[in-house]
């Protein structure tokens, strides 16, 4: 895999043909090149590199996060980059597992002092694409000698579907180091140069360092090239073939391993393993879009297309290429046939039956086999480039169209990978985060529903707003992360896509134990849910919002009166009914049941215990019927504290010898043991008594 090309390239270089190194105007020309094949392909990112994010998935919210929270930590004395309670407040969470990327978070900031936070972080996704293609070009060029080899494996390699569906993920779209380390490592081997193993070892460290996901990958491959060149190779002799990977072996692990401490510290140590994925819940390669372009489909169903035109020159190369070709191409097919998963999948259909067991091997730790993709293409494209070095030894017979054949087929590549527009997602940020972030002090918001998708948002929008959440998202999330929601009834209740219980009654008892933990707003997120349930969310919890626009409602856990709630009805200066509903709202039959839903409010506490006093009073103003009940029994009434909100529900039944007609239903506060009436009563709806209703027959 590693001798032939590069020996007949020594042979041309001895006898004065252009040296590898030599002839920097042909490496800047290929680098313009590939700039403009990124800007093109992007299209239109880099006409809103400050409006919009790289990546059409949800978890282009995610991604700035990471360069929010190193530059957190970077700035704020005691904080650690692997733990943090601005995430799942006020419990925390370990960071050790999430997706870091550290060298795109190194790049976007040093860059986000010139162009802001957006801009800096679409730079790193451009820059991952340019140096993707223009590292292959480098690797194929040395091969094979040939310039247009290299620009078109760059090609296929940079700019196929598959990696820029990976756009909204820099952990995985971040290639660029994979062919330099290659590369060097190559040079390595053949001529033993020190500097070489240095270089490939440190490109290997920043590949690491921009992904472990992208490190286990590139590992196997390596891993492959390792036993093809023990095995096929002839020269150097064996032990020193073994030494000389070994040496990149040992210096690649001295540079990676201190920084893979704290993950393998964190597994080992942890009660309760959470890297392990079930094998059934990993995401396959859909075997139709392989062959889908993505000018039929866009990107996102046709994000596994190879390629006619790649497949087609990795054929020719495979056929008339050499071994070097063949064993590129057969690193494509063997990490495809992971690709496909345990099971094979055709637009969607499993296909239970056929069982392709070592793509389970990898599902626990790297979740998606479809992400193998990256690796098929990584082999297509070097076999592409052996492929364009036969076709162009054909065309040396007809020189004068070798250049127009040879841009033709770069235009025909470029176009059978076209997706116009570049997949891109525009935030849109309710301004009340921006004043959010303009709000003195240490504390947290309680967004909601949270669940592992819509935090994705909520940290985005942390970015801007600054302040610690309950909710949030890490790749390997801990069993007990979510704890303090869980437990938190309110929480619980709220963080579900689902109508309102009737179970919470404690309104102020449930902002309370949210106040007390820092939380200082609870804000309902309106794009996340259903008109009907924000409004009887909001109908629920029945307060004054601290603020509401389009997008969300807040309100203030530490409730006061006057800006959180107000009476409807005063008995009181400092005692009423926030909201009462009364159903049914009209008409009742004798003998049927009124259920009355009164919101209590208290400025003060009453200090002393209180009942409820319904009663019907009639057109004469004479009390036809009246009922007491303790006013709130899970929470006596001498034991309020200032500005609490409960709902009682009382049922009342209809005497079935009221005479028909119309009542008001007036509702007063009575002493418990005393009887005696505190303020003045309230008539909170009038009800037409019907003569008592049929019984209805039936099973």
């Amino acid at each position: 895999m590693i001798e032939g090309d590069r020996l007949r390239r020594k042979v041309r270089n001895e006898k004065g043909v252009c040296k590898p190194w030599e002839g920097w105007g042909k490496y800047g020309a290929v680098l313009v090149l590939f700039i403009c094949l990124t800007l093109l392909i992007t299209y239109p990112l880099s006409l809103q590199m400050n409006q919009a994010l790289a990546g059409g998935d949800i978890d282009a919210y995610l991604n700035p996060w990471v360069d929010w929270w190193t530059r957190h930590v970077l700035t704020t004395p005691g904080e650690s980059l692997y733990y943090t309670d601005y995430l799942f407040y006020p419990n925390g969470v370990s960071l050790v597992f999430h997706s870091f990327s550290h060298v795109n978070t190194a790049i976007s900031l040093a860059l986000q002092p010139w162009m802001g936070q957006p801009a800096a972080y679409n730079v790193t996704i451009l820059l991952a694409y340019l140096l993707s293609a223009f590292g292959m070009y480098l690797l194929v060029e040395y091969l094979t000698a040939s310039t247009m080899a290299g620009i078109v494996a760059g090609t296929v390699f940079a700019f196929n579907p598959y990696h820029i569906y990976e756009s909204a993920h820099p952990v995985l779209g971040s290639t660029q180091w994979m062919p330099l380390s290659v590369l060097f490592l190559i040079r390595w081997l053949r001529g033993r140069k020190r500097w070489h193993v240095i270089v490939a070892a440190l490109f290997f460290f920043l590949n690491a360092m921009t992904s472990w996901h992208l490190m286990i990958f590139f590992s196997l491959w390596l891993a492959v090239l390792s036993i093809c060149y023990l095995a096929l190779e002839r020269h150097p002799p064996f032990w020193r073939r073994v030494g000389g990977l070994a040496a990149f072996a040992l210096l690649a692990g001295l540079l990676v391993l201190p920084c893979m401490w704290p993950l393998l510290r964190e597994q080992l140590t942890a009660s309760q393993p959470y890297m392990a994925v079930p094998a059934d819940k990993g995401v396959p390669m859909d075997l139709r879009n392989l062959v889908l372009p993505p000018w039929i489909e866009p990107i996102g169903w046709a994000d596994g297309y190879l390629g006619a035109v790649a497949v087609l020159l990795a054929g020719i190369g495979a056929w008339k290429g050499g071994k070097q070709a063949r064993l590129w191409l057969g690193s494509a097919v063997l990490f495809l046939l992971v690709a496909i998963g345990p099971h094979p999948s055709i637009h969607g259909k499993t296909i239970e039956t056929i069982t392709l067991p070592w793509s389970s091997v990898f599902v626990p730790l790297l979740r998606y086999p479809l992400r193998f993709q990256l690796l098929v293409m990584f082999g297509l494209a070097g076999a592409a480039g052996y492929g364009w070095r036969v076709v162009q030894n054909w065309l040396v017979r007809f020189r004068p169209w070798a250049s127009v054949c040879s841009i033709g087929m770069l235009a025909l590549l470029v176009l059978d990978y076209s997706h116009w527009p570049f997949p891109t997602t525009v935030p849109v940020v309710s301004p009340f985060y921006e004043q959010l972030a303009l709000e003195p002090g240490d504390f947290a918001i309680a967004p909601l529903p949270t669940g592992r998708q819509t935090a994705k948002y909520y940290m985005y929008y942390q970015t801007i707003h600054g302040k610690k959440i309950i909710g949030g998202h890490v790749s390997r999330t801990p069993h007990d992360a979510l704890q303090f929601v869980k437990e938190h009834p309110l929480l619980r209740l709220l963080r579900q896509v689902e109508p309102v219980s009737p179970e919470i009654t404690d309104i102020s008892r449930q902002f309370a134990g949210l106040s007390e933990a820092g939380i200082r707003y609870l804000v309902l997120h309106k794009e996340q849910v259903s008109p009907d349930l924000i409004d009887q969310w909001k109908e629920f919890l029945s307060l004054l919002p601290a603020y509401e626009d389009d997008y969300l409602v807040a309100y203030h856990t530490d409730l006061k009166m006057g800006r959180d709630y107000a009476f409807a009805y005063t008995l009181t200066p400092t005692l009423g009914l926030v909201r009462v509903r009364v159903s049914p709202a009209d008409e009742v039959c004798q003998g049927a049941f009124v259920v009355s839903d009164i919101y209590w409010g208290a400025a003060e506490p009453p200090g002393r215990d209180l009942a409820v006093r319904v009663e019907f009073i009639d057109h004469g103003g004479a009390v036809a019927q009246v009922e007491q009940k303790v006013l709130y029994p899970d929470w006596r009434s001498a034991q309020w504290l200032p500005n609490t909100i409960v709902v009682g529900r009382y049922r009342v039944q209809v005497d079935a010898h009221l005479p028909p007609g119309e009542y008001n239903v007036q509702v007063s506060a009575v002493g418990l043991w005393t009887g005696e009436q505190v303020g003045q009563p309230a008539v909170v709806a009038t009800l037409k008594v019907q003569p008592a209703c049929p019984v209805e027959q039936g099973y």
